[in-house]
């Protein structure tokens, strides 16, 4: 290698290390509501009255069940309403999926992966003014085949091209 083409050999490399390191972690569907209320709750500051204000779609039930007991569990003053003085968390949510499927030789499966974005907003009740914003990106998994890797038409015919060359080989490989 010339000596340029050293030079912008490791920064492509930090460059490749940092984007493949970006990507958000992979979590169990059912700890999505859980891990995503952990991530939220850290940027939530101590000692003030919240109210949560959760508008995350089917999820907001098992979401905001996470999210009071979190800050119950630090102390936090939780209000049903927001009144004055009162710092209103709130919480949206925005899910983006795509298939990927993985090839092998004999055998084909097809997953989708969701990427969760939960942005959380901390808004000053009294004055309207936004004092914070925070965002989590999770993804999940899940397989749209069932567990059994399908086939393709042409693989009995690969297979029996594959055994009759191994065949021909060992019986004339000899002579």
């Amino acid at each position: 290698m010339s000596g340029a083409m050293k030079r912008l050999a490791l920064p492509a490399l930090c460059l490749m290390t940092g984007i493949l390191a970006a990507q958000a972690p992979l979590v169990p569907a059912d700890s999505l509501a859980q891990r995503a209320a952990i991530c939220l709750v850290a940027e939530i500051p101590a000692d003030r009255n919240i109210a949560l204000d959760v508008q995350t779609g089917e999820m907001w039930e098992e979401l905001r069940f996470e999210m009071t007991r979190l800050l119950l569990g630090r102390d936090e003053t939780l209000l049903a309403e927001p009144a004055s003085g009162t710092l209103v968390a709130q919480v949206t949510r925005q899910t983006s999926a795509r298939q990927l499927g993985s090839n092998s030789l004999f055998s084909r499966t097809l997953r989708e992966e969701t990427t969760h974005r939960f942005r959380l907003r901390l808004i000053e009740k009294d004055s309207g003014t936004v004092i914070g914003v925070a965002a989590c990106e999770l993804r999940t998994s899940c397989p749209l085949t069932n567990e059994l890797q399908t086939m393709r038409w042409y693989d009995p015919v690969l297979i029996s091209a594959i055994l009759g060359g191994l065949i021909y080989l060992f019986y004339y490989g000899s002579e």
